[in-house]
């Protein structure tokens, strides 16, 4: 049984400490932002200076509020925080996000602040996120302190955890921009009390939460990781960029939020031994939280192509040879039935051996001929990737791609030309559970993901 911790991503009420009038002062865009996306619960303001919010009831303190305070959030000087952290854990308030940095991250004089603030935190009970991170963002809770310029979110299956502000920004930005929906998302920074296992256990039981990514520096406690991953990925896909593997990267992890990073090739193992996903750098780990949005995962490792064009056909013959994925050719007489079938629509047709090349499917008709080449080749492949040059439609072609995908009962990874200038379909044909690769090679990374996934659980 995790830590509840409702109150921090559900919480009734918000005590913002540090509240400023000022609008270049992150407390006063945090506050904008549960504003702006109308967040339904209190938010009190909290300075030593009443007058500092003009025109707002400011407390001087949070043992002040007259309500009781689910989450507190701390913009105050390193210095001040433990004296916050006392006054709040008097007050009773649940969980607090220590805002700012100055604490294990700057040595020891730093670290001792840090443990002695955990202590204080832990003798009434409030838990706490950070020190040195940027907070939460939950989209149904109208929350999100993350990315204050942009703060409105898609709601979705995608719960988030990193210490790295800028690792968090990128999954919720990048992640807006590839149809990624997200239902919690905390950047924890230093991790002083609460760690990415607590994290990890939360999001495994929300059910809410469908896919969970992270960004991690360093392990607090390496058996609670171990034994909450073991548990967790038994129930849903976790994706895990585990950074600092370098001895450049792990010093410097030191100095960004404090953690002790462990050699690459154990954390590689730790991440393999417990099912987690293993991610290299952000655009990996966000085309596996991608690749992780397909409801299914396949049977086996038989590649259906269909492509139409011929170069794209051959360099995804060579992706998925170069990761262990198979393409088998079809039956000669499923072969007949598709050259009898294409010869009367398509002139030329390239291939229909597998990869399936339509060469240039007549506008208007892509739907038909796709949908028929594919349901010819269902009965002996195990996932099918697409490749094609889509009309306008892209509506249609995203919603039949996922007909047939819930038809067959196999997944279906596209992949359209000029990635670039194809966001717009990309992100509804990931938002429809068939996701969307701006690269063959990318979209076979994506699918080598769900066999490895379906053979672990398998």
């Amino acid at each position: 049984m995790g830590i509840d911790l409702s109150p921090l991503f559900h919480p009734s009420s918000i005590a913002v400490i540090g509240a400023s009038g000022d609008k270049t002062k992150f407390s006063n865009r945090v506050v904008e932002a549960l504003r702006a996306l109308k967040y339904p619960g209190v938010i009190y303001l909290v300075n030593t200076n009443p007058q500092a919010v003009p025109g707002e009831q400011v407390f001087c303190q949070a043992s002040d509020i007259p309500g009781d305070i689910d989450l507190a959030i701390l913009f105050v000087p390193a210095r001040v925080v433990p004296s916050a952290i006392e006054d709040c854990g008097r007050k009773g308030v649940k969980v607090t996000i220590v805002h700012g940095a100055g604490f294990a991250e700057l040595g020891e004089e730093g670290r001792f602040l840090q443990e002695d603030m955990a202590k204080t935190a832990r003798a009434s009970g409030m838990r706490i996120v950070g020190p040195n991170c940027m907070g939460i963002a939950c989209p149904s809770s109208g929350i999100n302190m993350v990315t204050t310029r942009y703060p409105a979110l898609e709601p979705g299956g995608v719960s988030f955890s990193g210490q790295s502000g800028w690792a968090t920004e990128y999954a919720l930005v990048g992640g807006q921009d590839r149809g990624l929906g997200f239902s919690a998302v905390v950047s924890c920074g230093n991790q002083a009390d609460l760690s990415i296992a607590d994290y990890l256990v939360y999001f495994g039981a929300d059910p809410d939460t469908k896919v969970i990514g992270a960004y991690v520096e360093g392990f607090n406690d390496g058996p609670q990781f171990l034994n909450a991953a073991r548990k967790v990925t038994r129930q849903k896909p976790v994706v895990i960029w585990k950074a600092g593997r370098t001895p450049d990267g792990a010093r410097f992890t030191q100095s960004h939020t404090g953690s002790i990073a462990g050699a690459g090739e154990v954390a590689r193992a730790v991440l393999i031994q417990t099912g987690v996903e293993e991610a290299v750098g952000i655009e990996d780990l966000m085309d596996a939280l991608v690749a992780f949005q397909s409801p299914l995962l396949p049977g086996g490792r038989r590649v259906g192509l269909v492509v139409d064009t011929g170069g794209i056909g051959v360099a995804a013959c060579d992706a998925c040879e170069a990761v262990g994925l198979e393409i088998p050719q079809l039956p000669s007489k499923v072969q007949q039935e598709l050259r009898a079938y294409l010869s009367k629509i398509l002139r030329p047709f390239a291939g229909i051996s597998n990869p399936v090349d339509l060469v240039w499917a007549p506008v208007g008709m892509e739907e038909e001929i796709y949908g028929r080449s594919m349901e010819m080749m269902a009965p002996w492949v195990d996932a099918f990737i697409v490749a094609y040059y889509p009309s306008e439609n892209h509506e249609g072609l995203a919603r039949l791609l996922a007909q047939m995908r819930d038809r067959f009962q196999k997944p279906i990874l596209s992949v359209p030309p000029y990635g670039h200038v194809m966001q717009p379909f990309m992100r509804l044909s990931t938002k429809m559970g068939v996701p969307s690769f701006d690269s063959m090679e990318r979209a076979v990374r994506a699918l080598r993901r769900l066999v490895h996934r379906a053979e672990w659980l398998g």
